[in-house]
């Protein structure tokens, strides 16, 4: 029971630091172990960052903290942004011929 006690907060401080926009929720949906509820995205999306909000969670958290490092450290990347390109002049041309 104690360790349910400890998991709980963990648990929804990680929900309130990785779920800011309904995409983040349907991501998250999609994998079917992360979330599993009846709730819109929507609704979903707007309980933990009203969490966030009411606890005065603005700091950002250890794991927060992590996250942007590794962003950092790995976006920084050549590989990474050669990807990224790619990847946004594909959708870019994708997004045209679905237009036309």
């Amino acid at each position: 029971m104690d360790s349910l006690i400890l998991e709980l907060p963990e648990y929804v401080d990680l929900m309130c630091g990785i779920i800011d926009t309904v995409e983040d929720v349907k991501i998250l949906h999609d994998k079917k172990t992360v979330i599993k509820d009846n709730l819109s995205h929507d609704q979903i999306t707007n309980i933990f960052n009203r969490i966030k909000k009411s606890t005065g969670i603005d700091k950002k958290s250890g794991l927060e903290k992590a996250v942007d490092e590794v962003y950092k450290h790995y976006g920084s990347r050549l590989g990474v942004k050669a990807w990224r390109s790619i990847k946004k002049c594909r959708n870019s041309s994708w997004n045209f011929v679905q237009a036309s």
